[in-house]
C-alpha cells in the first residue's frame, strides 16, 4: 500500500520516522492530527509502518507546500547520492559499475 510498508525496511523506514519526529515539531494544528491518525489506523489494521513517501507528503502539507513538493525533495536527494557514487566510482576505476569493453575477436570481414 502507498505510504506505508518498505521491501528493505520491514522493522520501519528509518527516513520516515526523523522525518515524521521533525514535521511533528512543526505544527499542532489540524494537519499534524490528521497525520498521526492517519499513521496511527494504516499501522494498527495493516501492521506497516510509514515509508518516506508518507513522510514527504506529511511534510508538504504540514507546511503548506505544493502537492507535488515531496517528490520533488525524493528526487534532489536521490540526485546527490547518485552523483556521490558516481564520483566515487569515476575515482576507482576498477569498480566502475560499467566497465568498458573492447571487442578481442577478428575483424570483421568486408564483404
Amino acid at each position: 500500500m502507498q505510504g506505508f510498508g518498505h521491501s528493505l525496511y520491514s522493522e520501519g523506514d528509518p527516513r520516515a520516522a526523523a522525518l515524521l519526529d521533525a514535521v511533528s515539531t512543526l505544527s499542532t494544528g489540524p494537519e499534524a492530527k490528521i497525520i498521526k491518525e492517519i499513521t496511527e489506523t494504516m499501522t494498527r489494521h495493516s501492521g506497516a509502518q510509514p515509508n518516506i513517501d508518507f513522510a514527504l507528503a506529511a511534510l508538504s502539507l504540514n507546511t503548506g507546500m505544493s502537492p507535488d513538493a515531496g517528490e520533488t525533495i525524493f528526487v534532489v536527494a536521490r540526485m546527490a547520492g547518485w552523483l556521490a557514487h558516481a564520483l566515487e566510482e569515476y575515482g576507482d576505476r576498477p569498480s566502475r559499475f560499467r566497465p568498458s569493453g573492447l571487442y578481442g575477436g577478428r575483424s570483421p570481414s568486408a564483404h
